[in-house]
């Protein structure tokens, strides 16, 4: 439950998973790799039992001078540890208990894959403290004693470096003992886990460099199933006084469709329909049997098309028509075609030839793939043994994508979120031209005008194969929907009366053909326009894309051309994502009344006037992204620097930009004024201590919390504006500055990042808003403000939340993943698949955050601005702030003559006008 606001209230099921874990099965000796061996800080003692836990914390207590990795050495001292209640072999979840039974604190660092990665790290170093490794021989492991934690990484990082006091949470190395216990603060409440960091000169750049992602991808399968919706009979005896999860229904697959398009519509195929039993597994089989047959396909490659008018190309062509550039004298041009049809594309680079090439995978194509198809299809991935299973997972039962042999399945939803239903009637608006595949298909007007919509089905009727008999449309209330709890409208019923006699509907069977059919050809000619406008925008295919995030961050570098550096120092990157805190929403009053006199009806002229008003900023972060963002030359500011930088004196469009860690006073004068909206809100853990004796109460009620439980006793972490100093704290240079005006005080610069900044997005975002402006239906509207605001997404990405999720169906491939150090639990879909979740060894920490923090902060501050710089400065404390969403304030006026009539003398601030 952690980052959400639901509360634990008390536990209504158990599901407990069991797997061959062979790790901790031995315990017995196993040599340690020469490279850590050569370090001379571990003591490996040579045990036969499975005592080697205890005897290597012994080790580390009644240390020896000789034959230190002897077990005779510590057995005399075995009674001094309490090992009440633990069982050997020890493993990492009796850790815990072992520290407070001894008071000793444990650190344990595991070893894969030549890296060194800690696994369980103790929270607090106690006085008696031990660092141990945990080493895996197939089904063994043992533990040994780390002598000396920094001179065992110092020795085995292999970097030649100077650094001499290493963290234990990223295993990142300073040369001040100082500076390392400042960082492990605010380290330790990352949580365990090794850190990379780019290295200068050679993978410290971001730019646009994905050529193969600008080509077409050639072939491309559309596809949707339907189920029967059995219902399920559930006789437990709830509890309706709490909460519970009642089983209504199953749903079983009963007939799927799918049809194929290529880039060159000759090869496009008619929908394939299927209808009956083992509907999944048919469902692969057929897609296989396609993949075979695209990539035989693939593997020839049609001849160029020669003319005379590639030949004077040749000679006069300027620019590679891949990445645009300009020929120069060194150039290689080369002529570049289509594979599938021989038609000339351009002149090229050698380079740029080369890179461009096709892919070798074809993307299946669902809609809300991620919410249900996908839970079908992965029940039956597990029993194709000799293909090669991938996934990308969001978490361990949600998958960006997953993949079988050259099949990748992605879901349309993460590139168009709206139902097939709108994105259908958006695109009407814009044309039935694009309609292409549902053109060739129903070649009538009657049924082209019946038919181009989302249809209706009766889930709730078709509840076995034999309803598919029923030669006559069923009823309305056949129509209603259990999910949403509503009937089809009158419309849509005589829509489905009208399609069962306009088509010749003979049976439900035929009936659900024709629905599934239609779904998959709108499918696919909805998402075929989005890659049209796609490329024709950006010279990018989505289907080269998991995201629509992906899609445009990749977008939005290529057009502006920019190199982004990334951040080196570890230091800097965390005191950024220190400083990283999205918008402020929050209710500040729960109640309020209008007494409004253009509302006859309820204004009592006796009373002061009460105006409620709504404001909502438009395009904010679109707005923002337009400002100066930092592009690179990240550096630390010297104590001199800092001393004489005079903040106020920055320009906001200055070349050099600064993220500054500084403390701030908050002035008792000005607490009533900012009591609603409090400058400076930081992202904090709520206490027991925090809330008010009613919060508490109700709290403690809802949570059963003990009433021994501490006023210390954390409840949360949220984002909270409050009245108090702010002690280091981290923010970019244009919102203190804002903070210094409103009336804060700077008690002290503590650090300061300098970096270089330009205004690189503002090209991408103008283009888009643009277009979106000039679009004349909805379908190009809605596409043209997702492509911008996706893209805020992908510059605060952290990738400390990205997961390690394999799937298996080998028993081999179980074992083998399971008997890692890096193992953490398994999801089993059935008997033939697993999904295996672990560890990442290590991290790479290669996103340029500081682009999202800086827009972050700058949209706070243009919140904050029109609060105090406009609403408050007009109307002082009669304007009193309700609520606020991120871009949206709710306020309360209350004994001014007229809001509206104040609102005119700001007329150049808002976008409409009552």
């Amino acid at each position: 439950m952690k980052g959400s606001d639901w509360l634990f209230s008390k536990v209504l099921y158990l599901e407990v998973h069991r797997v061959l874990y062979s790790p901790l099965s031995a315990g017995s000796f196993i040599k340690e790799p020469d490279e850590l061996r050569n370090s001379k800080c571990i003591i490996n003692i040579k045990n036969s039992d499975q005592k080697c836990f205890l005897y290597s914390v012994l080790a580390k207590l009644f240390p020896v001078n000789k034959n230190a990795n002897r077990v005779y050495k510590y057995r005399m001292h075995e009674q001094v540890l309490n090992m009440t209640g633990i069982t050997y072999p020890v493993s990492l979840s009796q850790i815990p208990k072992f520290e407070k039974q001894n008071d000793i604190s444990i650190n344990v660092f595991g070893y894969e894959e030549k890296e060194i990665f800690p696994m369980k790290i103790s929270k607090i170093k106690r006085s008696k403290h031990v660092d141990l490794l945990y080493l895996k021989d197939k089904e063994k492991v043992h533990y040994c004693l780390i002598r000396n934690l920094n001179r065992f990484l110092y020795r085995t990082s292999g970097m030649g470096c100077r650094q001499h006091f290493y963290c234990p949470y990223c295993l990142h190395g300073f040369i001040k003992q100082r500076t390392l216990e400042k960082h492990r603060d605010f380290c330790m409440s990352l949580g365990e886990q090794k850190i990379e960091m780019p290295t200068p000169g050679e993978n410290d750049i971001v730019e646009f460099s994905e050529i193969a992602k600008q080509l077409r991808v050639p072939y491309t399968i559309y596809a949707d199933m339907e189920t029967y919706v059995i219902p399920v009979r559930d006789d437990r005896d709830l509890d309706p006084n709490s909460s519970h999860t009642k089983n209504l229904s199953e749903f079983v697959p009963c007939g799927f469709c799918y049809q194929v398009v290529c880039s060159d519509d000759r090869y496009s195929k008619p929908p394939v329909l299927y209808r009956g039993k083992d509907v999944v597994e048919t469902f692969l089989n057929k897609l296989l049997q396609e993949s075979d047959a695209i990539m035989n396909r693939l593997k020839h490659i049609e001849p160029m098309h020669e003319s005379p008018e590639i030949e004077r190309e040749f000679k006069s062509a300027t620019h590679c028509h891949i990445c645009k550039k300009a020929f120069d004298a060194s150039s290689v041009k080369v002529r570049n075609h289509n594979h599938i049809n021989g038609k000339f594309l351009g002149l090229a680079h050698r380079d740029c030839n080369l890179q461009y090439q096709q892919v070798t995978f074809i993307p299946v194509v669902l809609h809300n793939l991620r919410g249900f198809d996908g839970h079908l299809i992965m029940q039956h991935l597990g029993k194709y043994k000799s293909e090669k299973l991938n996934v990308i997972a969001n978490t361990q039962e949600r998958y960006i994508s997953f993949s079988v042999s050259n099949l990748r399945f992605i879901d349309s939803f993460q590139f168009l979120d709206a139902s097939l239903e709108t994105l259908v009637e958006n695109l009407k608006k814009s044309g039935v031209q694009h309609f292409k595949q549902f053109r060739k298909v129903f070649t009538s007007e009657e049924e082209r005008n019946l038919l181009l919509r989302k249809g209706v089905y009766c889930y709730s009727f078709v509840t076995d194969e034999k309803k598919f008999e029923a030669t006559e449309l069923p009823p309305k209330s056949a129509f209603y929907n259990d999910l949403t709890k509503c009937d089809i409208s009158d419309e849509d019923y005589l829509h489905a009366q009208e399609v069962w006699q306009t088509m010749n509907i003979k049976d439900m069977g035929s009936y659900h053909d024709l629905y599934l059919t239609c779904d998959v050809l709108l499918l696919s000619d909805v998402f075929e326009r989005f890659r049209d406008m796609t490329i024709s925008n950006f010279d990018l295919d989505p289907l080269q894309y998991f995201t629509l995030a992906g899609l445009c961050w990749s977008a939005c570098l290529k057009m502006s051309e920019v190199q982004l550096e990334l951040i080196t120092d570890l230091e800097q990157y965390l005191m950024i994502e220190k400083g990283t805190r999205g918008g402020v929403s929050m209710i500040t009053t729960r109640y309020a009344k209008a007494n409004n006199p253009y509302i006859p009806e309820t204004y009592d002229s006796t009373k002061p006037n009460v105006f409620l008003g709504y404001f909502d900023m438009n395009n904010l972060y679109g707005g923002v992204m337009c400002e100066p963002l930092p592009v690179g030359d990240f550096r630390w500011l010297s104590r001199t620097e800092i001393d004489s930088l005079y903040i106020g004196k920055i320009e906001p469009y200055a070349m050099t930009g600064y993220i500054l860690e500084v403390t701030l006073s908050y002035p008792k004068q000005l607490h009533e004024l900012h009591s609603d909206y409090p400058l400076a809100p930081e992202s904090t853990f709520v206490r027991l201590s925090d809330l008010s004796p009613y919060n508490e109460h109700h709290y403690r009620s809802l949570t059963k919390t003990r009433k021994t439980d501490g006023e210390d006793k954390i409840i949360d972490r949220k984002l909270i504006p409050t009245l108090r100093d702010k002690v280091e704290y981290v923010l970019h240079y244009r919102y203190l500055q804002f903070y210094l005006e409103q009336g804060l005080e700077l008690k002290k610069i503590h650090r300061v990042i300098a970096f270089t900044q330009k205004a690189w997005l503002k090209p991408y975002i103008e283009y888009n808003t643009k277009k979106r402006q000039m679009a004349d239906n909805k379908f190009e509207i809605a596409l043209y403000k997702a492509y911008n605001n996706i893209v805020l997404g992908k510059t605060m990405e952290n990738i400390r939340l990205h997961m390690n999720f394999k799937l298996v169906n080998t028993k081999k491939g179980l074992l083998k993943l399971t008997s890692k150090p890096s193992f953490e639990r398994v999801t089993i879909f059935n008997e033939d698949l697993v999904g295996v979740k672990s560890k990442k060894v290590k991290l790479l920490l290669n996103k340029p955050i500081y682009t999202g923090m800086t827009v972050l902060d700058l949209s706070k501050m243009f919140m904050y601005n029109f609060h105090y710089n406009c609403i408050r400065k007009r109307h002082g404390l009669a304007a009193k702030l309700l609520m606020t969403d991120t871009d949206s304030l709710f306020y309360s006026f209350e004994g001014i003559d007229d809001l509206y009539k104040s609102m005119e003398l700001d007329i150049d601030l808002y976008d409409t006008f009552i």
